[in-house]
């Protein structure tokens, strides 16, 4: 194996800490509620006969987000 480091235990616990404490902010809650509610609304717009830029704008976007 090539310069293989091994991740220290008490070094995971802290990452893994302020992740805990990442995600259970109010900032982070409303991150996930406006992407679900952006994506939800490009897939809704999407109709039959719809012009191509818009075609290509939500196959780009779509592609991007997921």
């Amino acid at each position: 194996m090539k310069n293989f480091k091994f991740i220290n235990i008490y070094d995971l616990l802290i990452f893994r800490s302020k992740i805990r404490i990442l995600v259970k902010t109010q900032a982070f809650y409303w991150t996930v509620i406006v992407l679900v509610f952006l994506n939800t609304a490009c897939v809704a717009i999407e109709h039959d006969g719809q012009k191509q830029f818009l075609t290509d704008f939500l196959c780009i976007f779509i592609y991007y987000f997921i």
